[in-house]
């Protein structure tokens, strides 16, 4: 069974606190994979998450104020415009089959983006398995399985494990897609 949580309004800071959270719970026994959409502060959307890796330099600069690091890897993610989402898979146990490896968890996540973006009459495919994945701006760089319409990366995401749980952050951009978050 897979528990949603709609976020309450808060800041990009708050939002990976909610992730890391999530995750941390997911390690223990009962927990359940959950789903989360975020919502932002008074519906305005701009701002920025970088890679847990990535130096703060990275962010533009009129969003110096308005970004956080994520927990999870990839490269910068400009959030005006996109539908972000956290899915948090528990480790094993409950029933549970085991988390599948990272390069699945990708496939398997945006394969499902892929057809559910199909359902709304936007044709979309996923990019090659030996895509680099390698870059600054996640919009941008293509990771293996990201996902494509006309040639181009509308959605994409990132991840992080923890004894045996997955946290994947991902996001949809709306706006390339001529798409408002009140039809996903």
């Amino acid at each position: 069974m897979l528990t949603t949580l709609e976020a309450q309004p808060c800041a990009v800071a708050e939002q990976m606190r909610w992730d890391e959270r999530l995750l941390d719970e997911a390690v223990g026994p009962g927990s359940r994979p959950t789903i989360r959409r975020y919502a932002w502060p008074g519906g305005d959307d701009r701002w920025a998450t970088i890679g847990y890796f990535q130096k703060p330099e990275i962010v533009p600069p009129d969003l110096r104020e308005r970004w956080a690091r994520r927990p999870t890897g990839g490269g910068l993610v400009l959030h005006h415009g996109a539908l972000t989402w956290s899915l948090v898979l528990p480790r094993v146990g409950a029933g549970l089959a085991p988390a599948p490896r990272a390069r699945d968890t990708y496939k398997m996540v945006h394969e499902a983006v892929r057809s559910a973006l199909g359902a709304l009459g936007v044709e979309a495919t996923l990019a090659p398995a030996t895509a680099s994945g390698r870059g600054g701006v996640c919009a941008v760089t293509l990771g293996p399985f990201d996902v494509l319409v006309g040639g181009r990366k509308v959605a994409g995401g990132a991840q992080r494990r923890r004894l045996g749980a997955v946290l994947y952050q991902g996001y949809i951009d709306l706006r390339m897609l001529g798409l408002s978050s009140d039809r996903i």
